[in-house]
C-alpha cells in the first residue's frame, strides 16, 4: 500500500497563502523522491519528496486543487484537495504499487538506462515492495540463461529482513537464503515495529511465526532452506532475533527446536536440522563476541571494514558451501591436484599400465 497523508497547515494571517505539507510512506516506509504537484485552473506546484518522504506545496489559494503522486514503480493518483481560507485539512490519500503483470513496461524503460541511474530508480521506486525482484530475476535468467534452481538471496540487518521477506513471498523462486542478524519475517509492519524488535524480538511461540510465512505463500509445500548467522554481542539487533528466525522457519519446515547436530567450525558453534531425506535444511551460526556485521577471515577472503568484522570465519565461504555454490570449484581444484600429481610421478610411473596409474590418481582424489 502506497499512503499519501496530506496535511494542510494554514497560517491566521492573510499572508501568505497556505501551504499544504504532507508525507509520502510506501507500506509505512518515508519514500524519497516522489514528484508532487497541486494543479488549480492554469497553476500548477510541484514539489519532491525529501528522504523522510516529507513534500511542501507553498502557496495554495484557497479552493479545490487536484493533487497527483508520481513514482516509478507505482500506479499514480490523482485525487482533488479542497484547501479552506482557514484551518487544517488532513486527507489521506492510499495508493498501491504496479501490479506485477505492469511491471513489464517498466523493466523495458529500465533496459534503456545507464546501469548507475538503473540502480537509483530501482533503490528509490522500489523500495520497500519484494514484488518487483522476481521480475528483475526473469529478466536476469532470461538474458544470461541462469539456472532457475540455483537462485539465492541473503542480506545483512534490514538485508537480512528482506532476504526473509523474499523466501516467504516467493518460495517458488528462491532455493535457499541466508540471513545475517536480521529479523523474522512478519513481526514488523512498521519502522516502530522494527526498532522494537531490533532491541527485543517479540514473544511469539514456534507455531504463530510460521503462522505468518504460511499466510505470505499459503499454497507452498516446499520451502527455501536458510542459514541463520548472528553475533553474540550485537548491540544492534540482538542475538535473540536469530533464536526467533530458527523457531519460525523450523515450524515452516516441520522440524523440531533442538538441533540434530552441534559442532565447532572455525572456532564457532554451527547447530544443523536437516529433512527426512538427510539434507540440510537449516544451519545456525552463532559468532562468539562479535557485534553487529558481517563475519569474515583475512586469513581467507575480505578485508575488515565498517560492519565487516574479521571474526576467524568467512559466511560468506560457508554461505556459498550452504548453497552448493562451490562444488564446481572444488571439482576444479580436484582436478588440478591430480594433474599436478600426475605430471609429478616418475616416468615410470606416469607411463605405467591404464589399470594402474587411474588407481594411482583414484588414490589422490580420496
Amino acid at each position: 500500500m502506497f499512503t499519501v497523508v496530506l496535511a494542510a497547515f494554514l497560517s491566521l494571517a492573510q499572508a501568505p497563502p497556505p501551504a499544504l505539507t504532507g508525507r509520502v510512506v510506501f507500506a509505512n516506509v518515508p519514500v524519497p523522491g516522489a514528484v508532487v504537484t497541486a494543479a488549480r485552473g492554469a497553476k500548477t506546484v510541484t514539489a519532491t519528496t525529501d528522504d523522510g518522504g516529507v513534500f511542501q506545496l507553498a502557496a495554495l489559494d484557497p479552493g479545490t486543487w487536484t493533487v497527483r503522486v508520481e513514482m516509478r514503480g507505482f500506479a499514480a493518483l490523482s485525487r482533488d484537495v479542497i484547501v479552506p481560507p482557514a484551518g487544517p485539512v488532513d486527507p489521506m490519500l492510499t495508493m498501491q504499487a504496479l501490479k506485477i503483470e505492469q511491471c513489464h513496461d517498466l523493466l523495458q524503460q529500465l533496459a534503456e538506462v545507464p546501469d548507475a541511474a538503473r540502480l537509483q530508480i530501482i533503490g528509490a521506486g522500489m523500495a520497500g515492495s519484494v514484488h518487483y525482484v522476481p521480475w528483475l530475476l526473469e529478466q536476469m535468467v532470461s538474458d544470461h540463461h541462469i539456472d532457475r534452481t540455483r537462485i539465492f538471496v541473503t542480506g545483512l540487518s534490514a538485508g537480512g529482513a528482506m532476504t526473509l521477506a523474499m523466501l516467504a513471498s516467493y518460495p517458488e523462486v528462491f532455493a535457499a537464503g541466508a540471513v545475517i542478524a536480521g529479523l523474522p519475517y512478519g513481526t514488523a509492519t512498521n519502522a516502530q515495529e522494527a526498532m522494537r524488535g531490533m532491541f527485543k524480538a517479540p514473544p511469539k511461540s514456534s507455531r504463530e511465526l510460521g503462522d505468518l510465512v504460511r499466510e505470505a505463500s499459503p499454497n507452498t509445500a516446499v520451502w527455501p532452506r536458510l542459514s541463520v548467522w548472528h553475533g553474540s554481542a550485537d548491540q544492534t539487533v540482538k542475538p535473540s532475533n536469530a533464536g526467533e528466525i530458527i523457531k519460525q522457519w523450523l515450524d515452516v519446515h516441520g522440524l523440531p527446536l533442538n538441533p540434530m547436530s552441534e559442532q565447532i567450525v572455525d572456532g564457532q558453534s554451527r547447530q544443523v536440522w536437516w529433512n527426512t531425506e538427510g539434507k540440510t535444511v537449516i544451519e545456525s551460526f552463532t559468532i562468539a563476541d562479535m557485534a553487529h556485521g558481517t563475519p569474515l577471515s583475512s586469513l581467507g577472503c575480505g578485508i575488515a571494514g565498517p560492519f565487516m568484522i574479521d571474526a576467524g570465519i568467512s559466511s560468506s565461504d560457508h554461505i556459498a558451501k550452504f548453497f552448493g555454490l562451490n562444488e564446481l570449484r572444488l571439482r576444479r581444484q580436484l582436478k588440478r591436484l591430480s594433474d599436478e600429481f600426475r605430471f609429478s610421478l616418475p616416468r615410470e610411473k606416469l607411463y605405467a599400465p591404464p589399470q594402474s596409474r587411474r588407481a594411482s590418481l583414484a588414490g589422490c582424489e580420496r
